[in-house]
């Protein structure tokens, strides 16, 4: 999806030159396989919006992982780097002090806004209990970085088990909530913003088994 958007909006402007100025948002969906996406089940498209956003944008159809777990993963999307380069090669492993797209584009004087769902991804406690930026961490050089909550008054009993994750829904309201204050904060100093939000969705357990909009499950039929 990021890639999708970056092509169909910021690649072009990169390459000329006028990319200054300009938001970037990077969207995860933890765990996505490759083979659903543009896939259709009984005529029914699996990706319908991701599909418009590959049609619209630019699609890469050969990309693979760079480890097969979200935080070794993630490492290597937020530096470029292979994990043992980066270091993050254990889950108790964490991001090191080295060069990160939220501390580039946080030098060059963006805002940065970061809301995870992927208990892996939350923010690292400062040395006083806080969890403010401490030199090192995906939350490093982030504005503000969230962990999306679950909303567990949504919970049945049978989905007690998913409580650790939050819905798309979730993420979504704490996305917008950020995004709104990080947008007046960027009105006020004319600086672009960059957005990184991670969905967990597409990931076991996958979602409430409350169907959404009736098309839940359709990634795992």
């Amino acid at each position: 999806a990021a890639a999708g958007a970056a092509g169909g909006v910021g690649l072009p402007a990169i390459l000329s030159g006028r990319s200054r100025g300009m938001n970037v948002v990077l969207v995860i969906c933890d765990a996505m396989r490759a083979d659903v996406i543009g896939r259709s089940v009984k005529g029914m498209e699996v990706t319908p919006n991701l599909n418009a956003l590959a049609v619209g944008g630019l699609s890469f159809q050969n990309a693979f992982s760079a480890a097969p777990a979200t935080k070794y993963s993630m490492a290597s999307i937020m530096t470029g780097l292979y994990p043992p380069a980066h270091g993050v090669e254990f889950a108790m492993y964490t991001l090191p002090d080295c060069l990160s797209i939220a501390r580039f584009l946080s030098s060059r004087g963006l805002g940065t806004i970061g809301v995870v769902s992927n208990p892996y991804m939350e923010a690292e406690f400062g040395p006083d209990g806080s969890k403010k930026p401490c030199g090192f961490g995906f939350n490093d050089s982030f504005d503000s970085y969230n962990m999306a909550i679950p909303n567990r008054a949504d919970l049945s009993e049978k989905d007690l088990s998913l409580e650790a994750f939050s819905s798309g829904e979730e993420v979504n309201r704490t996305f917008f909530r950020c995004l709104d204050r990080a947008s007046v904060l960027s009105r006020k100093s004319g600086a672009p913003l960059f957005a990184y939000v991670h969905y967990m969705d597409t990931h076991q357990p996958w979602i409430r088994s409350r169907p959404l909009e009736g098309v839940t499950g359709r990634f795992h039929a």
